[in-house]
């Protein structure tokens, strides 16, 4: 007999609520030693009506007499359940509920009657109907299943509860209830298409997929059993006497007590701080911030998100609002707030777009002045801390504090200008400023001088800054009336020796990041503010050629709660390379002070210093400084004041002043600054410069990301990284350009590998870090997701284009489908385009693309392209056009196309070539074609993971 009808002992109908919830063996076993022999437990029968039963309980938490057990596994199993499910659906649920007075809310997993538990979570409002011997009956009402369609209820399906919060109706409860789902419809094939479809709303499909309800048990009978309730009709069922306050309109609406408000309050909160975490709260945050900008009045001082109340306090009339990515924006903010002050007198600040508000920029002051420098951030997109701002002017509904509408002009007050920086390898180059060029105007505010676009595809960046900078400020002028002055230098830090302290003092800094790390204990979130201290776990050699390193990485991630997904980006945070540390310290002067420790302090009220303090000099320079960075001409111009004499002085001063001298001299030799000096000095030390204008002057390091060239899915707790070690001569230069973190993973490969004394290139890395806490062959590292992702159905057939370590992030999509299929997943064609100089020498990862293939079979095709290894040249496009007709086919079958590597040339090519091939197999035109690839683009159809 059915379950749901309970134990047959004698001629009595009963229900054992252990044998109700447990799964079928267990629930066999216990009658066996609980009931008589003519007792049976069987499956529950298909009914249409009679969807399945609630069993509270979920994993180890099960409600029973003594309480439940909330183990690790169902706490985050919950957590995930009210996070992505409750809030949506109680929602639905307040508006759809029927008239029935709730008795509470119940979320719940799903069990299938094989006893294969699935994740997907579904959630339900749970409404009492009686309390028959102190047990409440319970209808569970608005089923929704969160997987696929709502045709997805299985007819058959048991449910387990996650939890009930059971409303005003506090008293103990049955292991089990019945319950309904009358608004969805099991799916059916439909012949017209084929497949499954579900039938909601038609007459015709309602009888057809449900069927009577059996008669009950009894015809008296009310509806306050598991059994006997399933037999109900809905019509019938028993309804809360306090449904009869309701009348009118409102009477259809669900009756809410305030326990169920306060209920959905706490999930509604729950939720939101499950998607805020690490964003608003539990956000690790560096005290020593990652600005230079932040020395000329950087907002984060103040707690303040009124820019005009800051501007107010801290006697400022110019505010330069940057949106940077990688630090290189913020640079240019800084330094145009430097020369504001310095040439103008303006009282400059720098600002952090997502550090303020922006609906009081409508009270802007006539006689104050804004600057955007905003860089755009991969295909046209604002940089993160951008996104906010970016949205807000561009929104369709903007509004302002004094409720003006954008038609009313609410920024005629304002007064700005507008530096962009973008790449023109990219086709939506620069659009962040012209966007916000444009917003801006539209709702009344004033540019002065044009809107200027430094271009860093054509290497024109620093050029075109200085070419826009000079009719800009006489704009400024023009409009504030202001008057030029001598330009003298200011500092923006003092700089204090502390004979006091030693380098040996556990309080000074000596490379550490933060404060925990300095106290020894790492500490998370893990982020751009906060790196995490990882074990290379292996590392090995790629090229089989004596001159030229390309290496491969495992970093482990395991206990630092970081994860990442195919895709995403690590950052390794490098340490600036012996050599070039000492060169900078000597040329300064300071080589006999390396190891005194400084205090560093900002002037202003609103400066903060970019790193901690207080440390020494060297630990400032080795691990704080972009001293490898090219030299600015308007930085060699600002340091001809300092010269050690007059000769020297002229030079720096003509360096500065002569843009085709400059090149020659400084940018087509590839010189950084330590370099500069040393020769313009022929040696001889620069003892007059202060320290402060270094820290200015120099960026601040940045981490270098790494595509990841591993699967999540596979090793979830390692990450792969593949890097070239960069080298480059140019003829006539003094030195050889060295990748300064490659070179860095190279010795760290080195010394893994049993060198006792790693020294790539003549370098010489700290590697073991600040006090020996990198000993043991660690990184610092942290993760940046990216946007760069293999479609979620893998299925689909896939096209992905990377030359040399362009294929990095290919392995790991290759790795992951490989792994797919040997667990019996449908795998689409995945089909690689790599390319690389020779054959027997940097051909990377061949033995693993065999691998691939067997696992793969014919669904993985590789196509391989030997520049150098033939009497013509042969590239990934040559490649791509004799295979264009079956590209076209993949295409066609909606398959997924990406590409990886340098921007300026392949991608670029790639991007013009495909449109080609479109255009060639479907016989339209090119312009067609691009307008394909365009389409492609916007819908994530075609994906680019580049650099420059």
């Amino acid at each position: 007999m059915d379950r749901r009808q309970g134990h047959t002992i004698g001629r009595e109908t009963q229900h054992c609520w252990t044998c109700y919830s447990l799964p079928t063996p267990a629930a066999e076993e216990h009658q066996k030693r609980t009931h008589s022999a003519d007792c049976t437990v069987d499956r529950p029968q298909p009914d249409h009506q009679h969807v399945g039963s609630v069993q509270a309980g979920f994993g180890a938490f099960r409600l029973q007499e003594k309480g439940p057990l909330l183990t690790l596994s169902s706490a985050v199993s919950l957590l995930r359940l009210l996070a992505f499910t409750a809030v949506p659906t109680l929602l639905r649920a307040i508006a759809c509920a029927p008239r029935t007075k709730p008795a509470g809310i119940l979320l719940a997993s799903c069990w299938h009657p094989a006893g294969i538990h699935s994740s997907t979570p579904h959630i339900a409002k749970v409404f009492l109907l009686s309390r028959p011997s102190g047990h409440p009956s319970l209808i569970v009402d608005g089923i929704t299943p969160t997987a696929s369609a709502p045709g997805s209820v299985r007819t058959d399906t048991r449910y387990s509860a996650a939890l009930v919060f059971c409303g005003r109706h506090r008293a103990p409860f049955p292991s089990t209830a019945t319950f309904h789902a009358p608004e969805y419809q099991p799916t059916v094939p439909d012949p017209d298409k084929g497949q499954g479809s579900t039938q909601r709303g038609s007459a015709a499909s309602t009888t057809d997929l449900h069927r009577r309800p059996p008669k009950p048990h009894t015809n008296s009978a009310p509806c306050t059993s598991p059994a006997s309730f399933a037999a109900c009709p809905r019509e019938s069922l028993p309804q809360n006497p306090l449904d009869e306050r309701a009348d009118g309109p409102a009477s259809n609406m669900a009756q809410l007590d305030t326990l169920d408000i306060a209920v959905l309050a706490v999930l509604l909160l729950g939720t939101i701080a499950y998607f805020t975490k690490g964003t608003y709260w539990a956000v690790y945050g560096d005290p020593y911030g990652n600005s230079l900008a932040a020395g000329n009045g950087a907002a984060k001082a103040g707690k303040s998100r009124n820019i005009l109340e800051k501007m107010d306090d801290s006697d400022k009339n110019c505010v330069v609002f940057y949106g940077s990515q990688t630090g290189t924006a913020e640079d240019y903010a800084s330094r145009i707030a430097k020369e504001g002050h310095s040439r103008f007198g303006l009282r400059c600040m720098v600002a952090d777009l997502e550090d303020y508000e922006y609906d009081n920029l409508d009270q802007f002051p006539e006689d104050k002045l804004a600057v955007f420098v905003l860089a755009t951030y991969g295909e046209g997109e604002p940089t993160d801390n951008a996104v906010e701002f970016y949205e807000f002017l561009g929104g369709d509904d903007v509004s302002f504090s004094e409720g003006a509408s954008a038609d009313e002009k609410p920024l005629g007050k304002m007064k700005y200008v507008a530096f962009g920086l973008g790449n023109n390898t990219y086709e939506h180059y620069n659009s962040m400023v012209r966007d916000v060029d444009k917003y801006l105007t539209k709702l009344g505010a004033t540019r002065l001088g044009a809107a200027g676009e430094g271009d860093d595809g054509a290497g024109t960046m620093e050029e075109d800054f200085l070419a826009w900078k000079e009719p800009m400020w006489a704009a400024v002028c023009e409009a504030l009336n202001l008057e030029e002055r001598e330009a003298v230098y200011e500092p923006v830090f003092e700089i204090k020796e502390r004979t006091d302290l030693s380098a040996e003092d556990d309080t000074v800094y000596l490379g550490e990041p933060n404060k925990n790390h300095l106290e020894g204990s790492q500490k998370g979130p893990y982020n751009a503010n906060n790196p995490f201290i990882a074990p290379i776990v292996e590392s090995y050699e790629l090229f089989n050629v004596a001159d030229r390193n390309c290496l491969h990485m495992e970093i482990g991630i395991e206990g630092s709660n970081l994860s990442y997904t195919t895709g995403d980006h690590i950052a390794i945070w490098p340490t600036n390379a012996g050599k070039e540390v000492d060169r900078l310290l000597n040329i300064l002067g300071l080589k006999d002070k390396r190891d005194t420790v400084i205090a560093v302090k900002g002037l202003d009220s609103t400066a903060k210093v970019p790193f901690p303090s207080p440390t020494t000099y060297e630990a400032a320079v080795r691990y704080h400084m972009e001293i490898g960075a090219a030299v600015s001409r308007q930085f060699a111009s600002q340091l001809a004041q300092f010269a050690p004499n007059e000769d020297i002085k002229n030079e720096m001063a003509k360096l500065g002043s002569e843009k085709d001298y400059f090149h020659e001299k400084v940018t087509d030799r590839n010189l950084n600054l330590a370099q500069l000096l040393e020769i313009t000095s022929k040696g001889e030390p620069w003892t007059k410069i202060p320290f402060s204008l270094m820290i200015e002057g120099l960026l601040k390091i940045q981490p270098r990301y790494y595509s990841i060239s591993s699967s999540s899915l596979v090793q979830k707790n390692k990450i792969s990284i593949t890097a070239v070690v960069e080298s480059s001569q140019k003829p006539g230069a003094p030195h050889v350009l060295k990748g300064v973190t490659t070179n860095y993973l190279l010795a760290l490969k080195q010394k893994q590998h049993g060198d006792p004394t790693p020294d790539p290139n003549g370098l010489e890395y700290c590697i073991t870090g600040p006090r020996n806490k990198y000993d043991g062959i660690h990184v610092p590292v942290h993760v940046r997701h990216s946007n760069f992702r293999l479609p979620s159905d893998p299925s689909k057939p896939v096209i992905m284009v990377g030359p040399g370590t362009g294929v990095a992030p290919f392995r790991g999509f290759i790795q992951e489908r490989a792994a797919q299929a040997k667990a019996g997943q449908p795998v689409g064609k995945t089909v690689l385009f790599f390319g690389c100089r020779k054959k027997a020498e940097d051909f990377v990862y061949e033995k693993e693309w065999e691998e691939y293939k067997q696992a793969l079979g014919d669904n993985f095709i590789m196509h391989t392209a030997f520049s150098r290894d033939g009497p013509k040249k042969i590239y990934v496009q040559h490649r791509l056009e004799e295979n264009g007709e079956e590209i076209n086919k993949l295409l066609e079958q909606k398959a997924y196309f990406y590409v990886c590597g340098d921007a300026a040339n392949m991608a670029r090519e790639v991007n013009t070539l495909l449109g080609k091939i479109i255009a060639k197999y479907r016989g339209v035109d090119e312009s067609r074609g691009e307008e394909i690839v365009k389409a492609m683009r916007a819908s994530n159809q075609y994906q680019e993971d580049v650099w420059s």
